[in-house]
Order: structure tokens, then C-alpha cells, then sequence
């Protein structure tokens, strides 16, 4: 620890409470800086006056992560190649993954023997093995990887190390090993943890059934695939799992205990015997579930059954 001088941390970073170090937040990007950006990356005027005039109220996830400047700038590039501004974050990132496997297309067929399907493919199994396994962590090792894949019943894949290889020249994925470890030790992460979600959603968005729906529903680890699904899907591809979260807000409300059941009835007779608590506590999984569901339905609210706003009314 003496020879530490700094921890950077992409999330808050729960470290010795007794080291005494100085403690600085990196600020989201300001209204004004996010302009100053838009205006570097030098789009045609038309498109640039249409960006930063959606930032000011258009889709919620998006104009909240708009702030962060990474995502900012694959945003201009999304804007860039399609004058349409995103209805969710998937679109970006998705235009993004498209444009890296195109640009690189000729160089990784010449280096590697692969073309973009082969690699994306392969990317999109880690992903999932990663958000499926939790023994695995964030930087699994390649012998590890290989482990999972057979567990999650997928393809062991012909030249492994050589894929991974190739994610890693397309920066998609990045690995800090030193040289002398050996291949199957090397650790290997997505070069962002956005990417990894990304890969894990399009398995997801193909195969809905590959996870268990109340682990997509009430697993923190499958949050921004299930918010993307909701955002995405067809009415009639989403029912199925609309109605297991109905289950389960009316098993987690039925639960809470000393429950008003009928709130007006309750107005009417203030001296009850009954004595409920000044303050509601929220269960914890009721709140997370609710959240979900506002932001898989921010911008199609309409889409959403009545009894799932009744039920979360009750």
C-alpha cells in the first residue's frame, strides 16, 4: 500500500477507510462541455443542430449517458451515419460494433483467416458466459473461458486463442497479461464493460429462453439486457415475460406486511385499531422491479399491459 499513489475506479471505489487518501469524482460532462464535443467532432450542421437539440429532451437512458463522454462520442458517430437520433443505447452501440468490424474488415481477413461474423459471434458467447457465470469475474482467464462455455451448452470454439487474439486487435477487448504467462492463463475482458452487455444482449434479443426470466428480470446482472429487450421487442415477444413480472410485483406487494389494501376506506376511519407505520419501507426487490420496468417503458408506455399499472398502484 505504501508504494500506492493513486486508485482510479470506474465505479465508487469501497477501499481502506483508514488510508486517509484524498477522495476526487470525475463530474459528469456539463450541458456546455457536451456542445463543445458535438462541435469537435465535426458533423454537417444539420446533423449537429439535430443532436443537440434532441440532448435537451428526448430519450431518458440516452440523454442521461450523453454526459459521459466515451458515449457522447459514439453518439456523433451513430449521428453521423444515420440522421435518426436513438430511441435506446443498443442502436448506438450497435452502429458503432458495425462500423469497427467493417473498417478492420480487410486486415483482420489478412491477419487472422476470419471475417467480422466469425469474431462477433465468438464475442457475443463470452458475453454471455460472463454475465451467466458469476464465478467467472471480469477478467476471466482463457482456460476459464473455455470451462464456462461448456458449462452455459455452447460450442467450444476451433482456435480460441486465435479469436480472442483478434478481439483484442480490434480493441474490443484487451488483455494486460504479461508475456511469459501462458496462453490458456491470460486473462482477457471486454475493453469496456458497455461492450460486454452489449455482446450479452444479442444473444439475448435471438434467444430470450437461453436465460431463466425471473434471473433477467430480477437479477442486477441482467438489468440493461432486460431494459433493452423491453425497449426493443415487439409487443407480443415481450407478453410472456410481462406476465412473470406481474407475478412477481403481486408476490413481493402480498408479502408486505400491514399492507392497505383499500386506501380510501383507510381515509374514511383515521382512529382504526390498526397502527401502520409513519414511514413505508420499500421492499428492496419491489423497488428494483418497478425501476426496471419505468425504464424499459419510458418512450412506450403504451405497450404496457393496465393490470401491471394496477398492480404497481396496489
Amino acid at each position: 500500500m505504501n508504494q500506492c499513489r493513486g486508485v482510479v475506479a470506474s465505479r465508487y471505489f469501497h477501499g481502506p477507510s483508514k488510508a486517509g487518501w484524498p477522495k476526487f469524482r470525475i463530474l459528469p460532462l456539463s450541458n456546455t462541455r457536451q456542445v463543445q464535443l458535438i462541435r469537435k467532432a465535426e458533423l454537417k450542421k444539420e446533423k449537429e443542430v439535430n443532436l443537440i437539440s434532441n440532448l435537451q429532451g428526448s430519450q431518458k437512458k440516452v440523454v442521461d449517458m450523453s454526459s459521459n463522454p466515451m458515449f457522447l462520442g459514439l453518439l456523433c458517430e451513430h449521428i453521423r451515419v444515420d440522421n435518426e437520433f436513438p430511441q435506446n443505447i443498443h442502436v448506438v452501440f450497435e452502429t458503432f460494433i458495425a462500423l469497427r468490424f467493417n473498417r478492420d474488415r480487410d486486415r483482420l481477413l489478412k491477419r487472422f483467416g476470419y471475417i467480422g461474423s466469425d469474431i462477433r459471434l465468438l464475442a457475443e458467447k463470452l458475453a454471455f458466459c460472463m454475465t451467466a457465470d458469476e464465478g467467472l469475474g471480469l477478467t476471466p482467464s482463457r482456460k476459464d473461458l473455455v470451462g464456462a462455455l461448456i458449462r452455459q451448452g455452447l460450442e467450444k470454439e476451433e482456435d480460441l486463442h486465435k479469436k480472442l487474439d483478434a478481439l483484442e486487435f480490434l480493441k474490443l477487448a484487451k488483455s494486460e497479461s504479461e508475456i511469459s504467462i501462458s496462453q490458456d492463463d491470460r486473462p482477457f475482458s471486454f475493453s469496456h464493460r458497455r461492450f460486454q452487455e452489449y455482446f450479452t444482449t444479442c444473444i439475448i434479443l435471438r434467444e430470450p429462453n437461453k436465460i431463466d426470466p425471473r434471473q433477467l428480470l430480477m437479477n442486477a446482472r441482467w438489468r440493461e439486457v432486460c431494459v433493452t429487450f423491453f425497449q426493443t421487442q415487439p409487443a407480443e415477444a415481450i407478453m410472456p415475460l410481462l406476465g412473470i413480472a406481474e407475478q412477481l410485483l403481486q408476490e413481493i406487494a402480498e408479502a408486505i406486511p400491514n399492507r392497505i389494501i383499500a386506501p380510501a376506506d383507510f381515509i374514511k376511519t383515521p382512529n382504526s385499531a390498526r397502527e401502520y407505520p409513519r414511514y413505508f419501507m420499500w421492499p428492496a426487490r419491489i423497488y428494483y422491479l418497478l425501476s426496471l420496468l419505468q425504464d424499459g417503458f419510458w418512450s412506450r408506455s403504451e405497450v404496457l399491459p393496465n393490470r401491471i399499472q394496477e398492480t404497481a398502484e396496489a
